[in-house]
């Protein structure tokens, strides 16, 4: 099989790591998501079909590549540019889940479509933050500003959990629209945050990292809630294909809908009894579809 684990050299000097299996004439490029990194894809890719080269990075600041005070989105998207260009590659196929498809909305902010020969968009709103006018971003139209204060903002290490935990129940749990979504203080209500925290015992809190893991989740939070990449959709005009869920947990069909009346040329696809965590629970069925429209 080899050793797919390799380093570039980025333009500003920064090493980052990516795996590439190397072999494959149609070549995917999958960005992971928040708190993520490319080791999470190595097992996906031994089970890939042989003609598929897998390539996929560290962001700054998460795996084995350094945090950055440039890390962001857009950042993000320069080193997947340059290492598409490092690697001589023509035609590429970007699979975004998550956070991975708001690095491709950067791209093709910055870069338009080149290079791109399809791109897959998976479980994503191209604005996090709500507003008035605008109620498709996170959590199903409960992100706020003040989310975004508490998940950039140097909290302590309770509330850093708490936090992490919150965002985690969101993503394993099914929700809807209608549900208020309520974070629960640790330090000025200890007694309903432990009793809340009980109840989540299935789950396991992995957002709570290192110092350089917490460090990076600040920047890409702070990042994706900055950026607005609603005109940035009509710009991406190769075939895209489009993976939503439902009822969802973070976003749900409606989201999906938004994207797809703003990309010229999309399939939809609609996993249902699904939460935004589709590529754990039925990872199977959305590699399936995302192989399927590689191949057309």
């Amino acid at each position: 099989m080899g050793n797919w684990d390799k380093y570039f050299i980025t333009s500003d000097g920064t090493r980052i790591h990516y795996l590439d299996t190397e072999k494959g004439e149609t070549v995917l490029i999958f960005p992971h998501g928040y708190g993520g990194n490319a080791e999470g894809f190595r097992e996906q890719f031994k089970q890939m079909p042989a003609k598929f080269r897998c390539i996929a990075f560290d962001q700054r600041g998460y795996g084995e590549s350094p945090l950055t005070e440039s890390a962001s989105l857009q950042q993000s998207a320069r080193d997947m540019y340059e290492l598409i260009e490092y690697l001589k590659l023509k035609y590429v196929i970007v699979v975004g889940y998550s956070m991975g498809a708001a690095v491709l909305f950067a791209y093709v902010e910055q870069y338009g479509c080149e290079y791109l020969e399809k791109a897959v968009i998976g479980d994503m709103t191209p604005k996090l933050l709500n507003d008035e006018d605008w109620k498709l971003g996170l959590y199903q139209g409960w992100f706020t500003e003040d989310d975004v204060k508490l998940d950039t903002a140097f909290l302590s290490a309770e509330e850093t959990e708490a936090r992490s935990y919150y965002f985690m129940e969101q993503l394993f749990l099914k929700h809807t629209v209608e549900e208020e979504r309520t974070y629960i203080n640790p330090i000025e209500n200890p007694d309903e945050y432990k009793e809340w925290k009980n109840n989540l015992n299935t789950i396991e809190c992995m957002f709570v990292f290192d110092e350089k893991q917490v460090a990076a989740n600040r920047y890409y939070m702070k990042s994706m809630a900055e950026s607005d990449f609603r005109e940035v959709l009509p710009r991406i005009t190769v075939p895209a294909l489009l993976v939503f869920v439902a009822p969802g947990s973070i976003y749900n069909e409606a989201t999906g809908r938004y994207v797809e009346s703003r990309i010229p040329n999309t399939s939809f696809l609609l996993i249902e009894d699904a939460t935004h965590m589709l590529t754990a629970d039925q990872n199977r069925k959305y590699m399936q579809a995302v192989i399927q429209f590689a191949e057309e």
